[in-house]
């Protein structure tokens, strides 16, 4: 495994090579140091997978990744390594692990110096997490959850939180690092001393359960929605306990809704559920759950989309989600599938027919919010634009046609396939059939 980074820093050929997106790039070249701060800023995450891509060619079997931190550094120019200078790091070996310097350039990418100040911490995670979002990253949740070690670690902290962090001693960051994200949060408001929800209780490691039991029967709606994400824990606890081999997993879902009794599967009905089989599934009852609980009936109405996926994000950083990013995606997604889209828009998600709904959990958040974005602007075009002009279809004008017991006149087509034209009636605002003159007689209007 041994050599140089100059070894492996050679000339290779021209031709297809995936990158860590699953995009594919046809010139697999290392690409140009940075010239500016502001340069790198505006060209980091391109950057990264097209040196990302020119790495995994020139190793394929990862022999020398070791080496990858190095050559990262080298190829950056002075910018990079002048920016790699100001990074905190919690050992040395971490100062040219490639997986680590990715995460501390990203960091910088998207936070540069932003810092909590007087918000609140919850109010901060959910700035950082849209941050996160809005520049697409691949993991938000994981990525903020790393930006919150480093201002842990760099805080000044007094008193008896200082006396706690310093019996840490070198095991803080592990220890910080072996906990989730809402785990980080908790551990953080205990030291500045922030209120904390009645569901944020205990720490890994630090504390044992005593008892599993099964938790009681839901009173009321309100008794759930107050008591939901303890409840959850319990019960997931109790289930964990009776079937520790994950054997029965398929009937935990009945379990709990059977557990959580009348109110609990009354709320279950008014659920939308996209297969049969997800209306029994413990993962996916307990996401709805989630949403039901955190959310009510909001609805976006009139607000901003990025307005509203910040307050979604706010919302469920404090509760306490142990996932936010993914739990705001599920929300989305109802309010797409429940939202009554016209135009171009609604034949845009008709042409998707019932892989509608695998397609947005194809995709990642920030993927969701651009195509919620998109299906708004659609919804503002007119439907009656002129096609492309190399359509082979003759426009006849003046065609007038019946359908469902009305009279139109036909729209110019947004859409064709074959013979058979689509479009909306300007009256009812339904789909209609227009058929090219060649194949007319085939059909009766």
């Amino acid at each position: 495994m041994g050599g140089s980074s100059s070894e492996l820093e050679k000339s290779v050929n021209s031709e297809q090579t995936e990158l860590p997106n699953g995009s594919m790039v046809t010139d697999v070249t290392v690409p140009p140091a940075f010239v500016t701060k502001d340069h790198f800023i505006a060209n980091w995450f391109l950057w990264k997978d097209k040196f990302l891509a020119y790495l995994k060619k020139i190793d394929k079997a990862e022999d020398k990744k070791q080496l990858w931190g190095i050559m990262l550094l080298n190829r950056m120019g002075p910018v990079g390594q002048e920016i790699h200078r100001t990074f905190p790091f919690y050992n040395k070996n971490a100062q040219e692990d490639i997986n680590v310097l990715i995460k501390k350039f990203d960091i910088y990418c998207m936070y540069r110096n932003e810092k909590r100040g007087c918000k609140d911490i919850n109010r901060y995670t959910s700035d950082l997490i849209f941050i996160a979002v809005t520049w697409n990253h691949v993991d938000p949740t994981g990525i903020v959850k790393e930006k919150i070690i480093q201002d842990i670690s760099t805080q000044r902290f007094t008193g008896n939180a200082a006396l706690l962090i310093e019996s840490k001693g070198e095991n803080l960051i592990p220890y910080l690092q072996s906990l989730s994200l809402n785990e980080i949060i908790l551990y953080w408001k205990l030291q500045v001393q922030e209120p904390v929800n009645s569901e944020q209780a205990e720490f890994p490691n630090e504390s044992t359960v005593t008892a599993v039991t099964v938790p009681p029967i839901f009173a009321t709606k309100d008794h759930l929605i107050a008591n939901w994400f303890s409840w959850k824990n319990e019960f997931l606890a109790y289930l964990r306990r009776i079937d520790k081999a994950g054997d029965n997993r398929h009937l935990w879902g009945i379990m709990l809704l059977n557990r959580m009794g009348p109110v609990g599967q009354k709320i279950h009905r008014t659920f939308t559920f996209y297969d049969k089989n997800e209306q029994e599934d413990i993962t996916a009852l307990i996401k709805r759950f989630d949403i039901y609980c955190m959310y009510g009936d909001a609805k976006r109405g009139g607000e901003d989309i990025d307005r509203y996926i910040n307050d979604l994000i706010f919302i469920a950083v404090t509760w306490n989600h142990d996932d936010p990013a993914a739990i705001v995606k599920e929300k989305i997604i109802q309010d797409i599938s429940a939202q009554r889209f016209t135009g171009k828009a609604a034949l845009l998600i008709e042409s998707k027919g019932e892989n509608f709904i695998p397609y947005l959990q194809s995709l990642g958040l920030n993927e969701i919010i651009l195509f919620w974005k998109q299906c708004e602007d659609l919804m503002a075009q007119k439907i009656e634009e002129t096609p492309k002009r190399d359509s082979p279809y003759a426009e006849p004008t003046g065609v007038e046609y019946t359908r469902s017991s009305m009279e139109h006149k036909r729209n110019r087509c947004p859409a064709w396939r074959n013979c058979l034209h689509l479009l909306f009636c300007a009256q009812c605002n339904k789909l209609k059939i227009y058929i090219t003159p060649d194949h007319q007689s085939a059909w009766t209007l």
